[in-house]
């Protein structure tokens, strides 16, 4: 008696809680960085690091509603000039001819990303990307970013001229759902037949 009691308070326990919450979409974005061998070029062509930042923004920093907003409004008033849109900011160096992968763990309100390059010389808006964080729930989406001289270049897509193989991720592709992955059936045994 006491054997079918505790088989069936474990069979309770492993059934699944009616109503439980969906899986949380994206907590996280992977952020590639592919550096040229010349950026941010100096007075005489020489490469120099570059700072970039990345911010989060509980909205789109262009839409209608928002003061108009571009590359010399943030020169000018900072990080006031996105108001109460901002969630965070992180900052990186990237150095000439390299790569990096940056996870960047997302708050809870963040829609879109903002990455904005400091080059000694910025070509107009060339040093400016908007990203809006696409709702995926398999894996974290990634947010291409090529610089090469005084430009910054990417977005959901790579950039030409930049190579994703070198980087040791996984991205999903935009606009498509990742599948889950379903559990294969158990090998069967197979005879052997010349």
């Amino acid at each position: 008696m006491m054997v079918w009691l505790l088989s069936g308070a474990g069979l309770m326990a492993c059934r699944p809680q009616p109503g439980s919450a969906p899986p949380a979409p994206r907590s996280a974005v992977q952020v590639l960085i592919q550096a040229a061998p010349v950026i941010n070029p100096g007075h005489h062509g020489e490469p120099w690091p570059t700072a970039l930042t990345i911010y989060q923004l509980r909205g789109d920093p262009e839409a209608p509603d928002h003061e108009p907003f571009d590359l010399a409004t943030l020169e000018v008033r900072g990080d006031a000039a996105f108001g109460d849109l901002l969630v965070s900011k992180r900052d990186y160096t990237a150095f000439p001819d390299t790569r990096a992968r940056l996870v960047l763990p997302l708050g809870p309100e963040a829609t879109h990303l903002v990455a904005v390059a400091h080059f000694r010389e910025p070509l107009g808006d060339a040093a400016l990307l908007i990203f809006p964080v696409p709702d995926t729930r398999s894996a974290d989406p990634c947010f291409y970013l090529g610089i090469e001289r005084s430009e910054l270049d990417g977005g959901e897509f790579p950039p030409p001229g930049f190579d994703p193989t070198a980087f040791a991720t996984i991205c999903p592709i935009p606009g498509r759902p990742v599948p889950a992955v379903s559990p294969r059936p158990a090998p069967t045994s197979l005879a052997m037949t010349r």
